[in-house]
């Protein structure tokens, strides 16, 4: 649907990652490797595309990993939909099993786990459009950890909408279009 509804219109380049291992991308994608080999992987894939823009877009999960990732690679505009930006937001709350196993990941010191609004603060990230549901009370708060830590969220909230994803309403309404055709 994604490239169907933006990349073909844009002519873009895509680039899409899942994270299979369960972890908000801070071990890595399987298919390039650890966290460190995966930056490298995607800074080389970058630099062979030689694309003069690249705008890192996350839904769920995925805004985790395109904001984390959009730090380690130096990218300047990252598109949020509906995600978390910590892990420690509503972890006790309802099924977050990859949540608490991510948290005891790093406790344990297997993986590393980053104040991830501390290094947007800190990263080269000028933008981030943050698409959700206004009724959606955890991605509010995800939202707002973001925006009140750092001067980058610009906030989309979808007013009428309570679900967790907002992509197909991003997509419908040609938000989305409109933001990486710019």
């Amino acid at each position: 649907m994604f490239d169907r509804a933006i990349a073909q219109k844009i002519n873009a380049n895509l680039v899409i990652l899942r994270d299979r291992n369960h972890r908000f991308y801070l071990a890595g994608v399987k298919s390039l490797g650890n966290r460190q080999e995966t930056v490298a992987a995607l800074r080389q894939i970058l630099a062979d595309l030689n694309t003069p823009e690249v705008v890192a877009v996350g839904g769920s999960v995925g805004v985790f990993g395109a904001l984390l990732l959009s730090c380690d690679l130096g990218i300047k505009h990252v598109i949020a939909s509906s995600g978390p930006t910590s892990l420690d937001i509503g972890y006790e709350e309802g099924d977050r099993q990859w949540y608490i196993q991510t948290k005891e990941m790093a406790d344990e010191g297997l993986i590393e786990y980053p104040d991830l609004a501390a290094e947007v603060a800190r990263s080269d990230i000028e933008r981030v459009d943050f698409f959700l549901a206004g009724q959606h009370d955890f991605d509010m708060r995800q939202m707002r950890n973001l925006a009140d830590r750092t001067d980058v969220v610009v906030p989309h909230i979808y007013d009428d909408l309570s679900g967790h994803t907002t992509i197909r309403q991003m997509i419908m309404d040609d938000s989305l279009l409109k933001l990486l055709s710019e």
